[in-house]
């Protein structure tokens, strides 16, 4: 009504059909009202539904492009987008990288729901530049967390991916992605135990990314990530 934020409710159904789907409801000064939701399957936001992908498996909410809804000049809202984890998606020409993971990510609108023309689907080749990237049982998007880690004002994503080899196997990883004015991201940086100083020591089998929580640990203003392994 202008003077506070209602929120809404995104709801997955990983198993759905054996394929999976996401459905959002909006919130009122009300309550939740049913009549008030959509139901998304991979199809309906450029996927293609794949049988035992787990689509909806993971989802994170954040305001990754940084807009907002102003009621005047000083009452402004933001307006959050969802980021969506399909971590059994099998990618590849004829699938054969089964497993990989996908991430799929929402960018919200003032009084709707989603601009899909504007839908991002992620995948390691398309951030890291390669579908080399792209490997069997990595499960991109296990996990999702969103939080303004370099307080630029717009969230950024940390995608969990457990079974990473990193020169092992299935010691895990996570990939953090910079929001940015068109959406995410503008830059990435992939964290993994043992590499550029992260602790601990790599361990085989040890799935780091499985679980992922932001919250601001130590009280400075900024988001902070914490990983299960």
């Amino acid at each position: 009504n202008g003077t506070f934020a209602i929120d809404d409710l995104a709801m997955s159904a990983p198993g759905e059909d054996d394929i999976g789907a996401v459905m959002v409801m909006l919130g009122s000064e009300f309550g939740l009202i049913f009549a008030n939701s959509t139901y998304l399957g991979a199809g309906d936001v450029g996927g293609v539904g794949e049988a035992e992908a787990r689509f909806g498996n993971s989802l994170s909410v954040g305001n990754f492009d940084g807009d907002y809804r102003c009621f005047g000049v000083f009452v402004c809202f933001p307006v959050d987008d969802l980021a969506i984890g399909t971590p059994s998606e099998d990618l590849g020409a004829g699938n054969e990288n089964a497993d990989a993971g996908e991430v799929t990510v929402l960018y919200g609108v003032i009084d709707g729901f989603f601009d899909l023309a504007r839908t991002d689907h992620l995948t390691q080749g398309v951030i890291f530049g390669s579908t080399a990237f792209d490997q069997a049982g990595d499960l991109f998007g296990a996990a999702l967390a969103a939080g303004d880690f370099d307080r630029d004002g717009r969230d950024d994503l940390a995608v969990g991916q457990p079974g990473e080899d990193v020169g092992g196997s299935d010691r895990g990883g996570v990939t953090i992605l910079m929001g940015a004015v068109g959406g995410l991201y503008d830059r990435f940086r992939f964290l993994a135990a043992g590499i550029n100083g992260v602790l601990p020591g790599p361990q085989e089998n040890s799935k780091m990314g499985l679980a992922l929580a932001v919250g601001d640990f130590d009280g400075t203003g900024h988001a902070d990530l914490a990983i299960g392994i």
